[in-house]
Protein backbone atom coordinates (compact mmCIF):
# COMPACT_ATOMS: atom_id res chain seq x y z
CA UNK A 1 0.00 0.00 0.00
CA UNK A 2 1.44 3.27 -1.18
CA UNK A 3 0.45 6.93 -0.10
CA UNK A 4 -1.66 7.21 -3.24
CA UNK A 5 -3.34 4.35 -2.35
CA UNK A 6 -3.95 5.46 0.98
CA UNK A 7 -5.15 9.28 -0.59
CA UNK A 8 -7.83 7.35 -2.79
CA UNK A 9 -9.40 5.01 0.16
CA UNK A 10 -9.90 9.11 1.92
CA UNK A 11 -11.22 9.99 -1.42
CA UNK A 12 -13.48 7.19 -1.47
CA UNK A 13 -14.72 7.73 2.06
CA UNK A 14 -14.96 11.44 2.83
CA UNK A 15 -18.16 11.56 1.20
CA UNK A 16 -19.94 9.11 3.03
CA UNK A 17 -18.39 10.27 6.17
CA UNK A 18 -19.99 14.13 5.63
CA UNK A 19 -23.07 12.88 4.22
CA UNK A 20 -23.52 10.68 7.08
CA UNK A 21 -23.19 13.78 9.04
CA UNK A 22 -25.63 15.90 7.19
CA UNK A 23 -28.28 13.28 7.38
CA UNK A 24 -27.36 13.16 11.00
CA UNK A 25 -27.72 17.20 11.33
CA UNK A 26 -31.00 17.45 8.91
CA UNK A 27 -32.58 14.48 11.79
CA UNK A 28 -33.27 12.28 8.54
CA UNK A 29 -35.00 8.89 8.85
CA UNK A 30 -33.99 5.84 7.71
CA UNK A 31 -34.86 6.86 3.50
CA UNK A 32 -33.04 10.00 4.65
CA UNK A 33 -29.48 8.05 5.64
CA UNK A 34 -30.29 5.08 2.48
CA UNK A 35 -30.10 8.51 -0.23
CA UNK A 36 -27.40 9.91 1.77
CA UNK A 37 -25.60 6.70 1.43
CA UNK A 38 -26.41 5.90 -2.23
CA UNK A 39 -25.66 9.64 -3.03
CA UNK A 40 -22.31 9.55 -1.54
CA UNK A 41 -20.69 6.11 -2.61
CA UNK A 42 -21.78 7.13 -6.02
CA UNK A 43 -20.16 10.47 -5.88
CA UNK A 44 -16.91 9.11 -3.67
CA UNK A 45 -16.55 6.20 -6.57
CA UNK A 46 -16.58 8.71 -9.75
CA UNK A 47 -14.31 11.18 -7.54
CA UNK A 48 -11.81 8.41 -6.62
CA UNK A 49 -11.84 7.17 -10.28
CA UNK A 50 -11.37 10.45 -11.66
CA UNK A 51 -8.24 10.84 -9.62
CA UNK A 52 -7.14 7.26 -10.25
CA UNK A 53 -7.46 8.10 -14.04
CA UNK A 54 -5.49 11.59 -13.74
CA UNK A 55 -2.97 9.82 -11.56
CA UNK A 56 -1.91 7.00 -14.00
CA UNK A 57 -2.22 9.24 -16.83
CA UNK A 58 -0.07 11.80 -15.27
CA UNK A 59 2.10 9.01 -14.01
CA UNK A 60 2.74 7.36 -17.46
CA UNK A 61 3.96 10.72 -18.90
CA UNK A 62 6.79 11.98 -16.38
CA UNK A 63 8.00 8.23 -16.64
CA UNK A 64 10.65 9.92 -19.22
CA UNK A 65 11.94 12.51 -16.73
CA UNK A 66 15.15 12.40 -14.66
CA UNK A 67 14.55 11.59 -11.56
CA UNK A 68 14.47 14.86 -9.40
CA UNK A 69 11.77 16.34 -12.08
CA UNK A 70 10.12 12.95 -11.31
CA UNK A 71 9.72 13.99 -7.48
CA UNK A 72 9.09 16.78 -8.06
CA UNK A 73 5.80 16.09 -10.50
CA UNK A 74 4.75 13.76 -7.62
CA UNK A 75 4.81 16.17 -5.02
CA UNK A 76 2.67 18.13 -6.92
CA UNK A 77 0.52 14.93 -7.89
CA UNK A 78 0.08 14.25 -3.83
CA UNK A 79 -0.60 18.21 -3.45
CA UNK A 80 -3.62 17.96 -5.96
CA UNK A 81 -4.98 14.99 -4.48
CA UNK A 82 -5.72 16.31 -1.29
CA UNK A 83 -6.71 19.74 -2.70
CA UNK A 84 -8.94 17.08 -4.63
CA UNK A 85 -10.08 15.27 -1.81
CA UNK A 86 -11.18 18.60 -0.08
CA UNK A 87 -13.13 19.68 -3.34
CA UNK A 88 -15.05 16.32 -3.17
CA UNK A 89 -15.43 16.93 0.99
CA UNK A 90 -16.97 20.32 -0.21
CA UNK A 91 -19.63 19.05 -3.15
CA UNK A 92 -20.79 17.03 -0.69
CA UNK A 93 -21.36 19.38 2.00
CA UNK A 94 -22.84 21.66 -0.37
CA UNK A 95 -24.73 19.25 -2.28
CA UNK A 96 -23.31 20.33 -5.41
CA UNK A 97 -23.79 18.04 -8.52
CA UNK A 98 -26.58 16.40 -6.72
CA UNK A 99 -29.21 19.00 -6.47
CA UNK A 100 -29.22 17.78 -2.73
CA UNK A 101 -29.22 21.02 -0.52
CA UNK A 102 -28.97 20.14 3.18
Amino acid sequence: MTLWHLLLGICFVMPTMAAFDLARRANAGIAGYILALAIALLMGAVFTWIMWASGKAIGAKIQQRSLARREWYFRGLYFGAVVWIVVVALAIVTGAGCGVHW
